[in-house]
């Protein structure tokens, strides 16, 4: 009876360790979500902020690039010229 009484008595233990590291886990698991969804806003943040980028500054590469083409000063001439 003595050794039932000890198995028990393990067993409740295993099982309140058990449900100290279920705890814990569910605690990583929130906090893991929302530092998937603060990352996740960010990035939406600063893939806005690429694209409003890129809608101003293409159009200013594309007319230097035109405007170098005219006026004979390409990057390759200005490479030539600093030799």
């Amino acid at each position: 009876m003595s050794e039932l009484r000890s198995v028990v008595s393990y067993l409740r233990k295993e099982k309140e360790i058990v449900d100290l590291q279920l705890e814990l886990n569910k605690q990583e698991n929130v906090r893991l979500k929302a530092q998937i969804e603060h990352l996740t806003q960010s990035l939406q943040e600063s893939r806005a902020t690429l694209t409003e980028v890129r809608s101003y500054t293409t159009p200013l590469i594309i007319n230097n690039a035109a405007l170098g083409a005219r006026t004979g000063y390409g990057s390759s001439n200005i490479r030539r010229s600093a030799r």
